[in-house]
């Protein structure tokens, strides 16, 4: 019987070498799912960030962004200077 187990091929894993390459291969198994799992994620982001790219821009287009939008003063019309000459809210001289 030992003569047997001495005329083993080489190329025969043992028992402890089959159990590393079920254990190795368990692993492999799950590195690659997980791989997938954050690709998977990875392009979710993607596709939000292009949605909030394409809300952001359409809210500056649309006016209700505070960025690019500047305060200019309105000179009153001649109307509008009489009639405020008239109350007494301005002086001809520009002194209040």
């Amino acid at each position: 019987m030992d003569e047997k187990k001495e005329t083993q091929s080489p190329q025969e894993p043992t028992e402890g070498e089959f159990t590393v390459k079920a254990a190795t291969k368990s692993v492999i198994e799950t590195a690659q799912e997980l791989k997938d799992q954050i690709k998977a994620e990875n392009d979710r982001r993607e596709e939000m960030l292009k949605r909030e790219e394409l809300l952001e821009a359409r809210r500056m287009l649309g006016g209700r962004s505070e960025a690019g939008q500047s305060y200019v003063k309105r000179e009153p019309t001649d109307e509008e200077y009489a009639e405020d000459f008239m109350k007494g809210k301005v002086s001809p001289l520009g002194l209040k």
